[in-house]
């Protein structure tokens, strides 16, 4: 019986079967050479496969932490033109076009927040001091007994 070509033969399942039916030292030898190539052959495949898979991981990873820092750079910035307009009332709305435009405007980091010495020596910024006098007059106004 004459053995086929047997670098033609791709199909791993095939050479399998011509394995079992081959009774020749020699023929079965040859067979599961070729079954070693193809397994060696689908082995580089799938390392080549995996080795542009871990590439492309890679550079969605630094895609995404790239746009995470952009968001918090959008993000400072808009916090830092507010303290900036800010007058401290608490009507005011955010200016999130900043967020929005992917613009920014500051790059470093927020300076620390300044604490102002007011009158009676609590260590309050001035705005925090006014919204506490209005509550105590509006306190007083509404309840007659808080008047003495």
């Amino acid at each position: 019986m004459g053995l086929p070509d047997l670098a033609a033969i791709a199909d791993e399942s095939v050479l399998q079967q011509m394995l079992d039916n081959a009774s020749d030292f020699d023929e079965r030898k040859a067979i599961r050479g070729r079954i070693r190539e193809i397994k060696e052959d689908n082995r580089k495949k799938m390392d080549e496969r995996m080795k542009k898979s871990d590439g492309a991981r890679e550079e969605m990873l630094k895609f995404k932490v790239q746009q995470a820092e952009d968001a918090k750079q959008r993000y400072l910035s808009m916090y830092n033109d507010a303290a900036k307009t800010g007058d401290g009332s608490s009507s005011k709305q955010w200016n999130t076009d900043t967020y929005k435009s992917g613009e920014t405007t500051a790059t470093t980091p927020r300076p620390a927040a300044v604490a102002v010495k007011v009158a009676g020596g609590s260590k309050a910024p001035p705005s925090a001091s006014a919204a506490r006098n209005a509550f105590k007059q509006a306190d007083k106004a509404n309840n007659p007994q808080n008047q003495g």
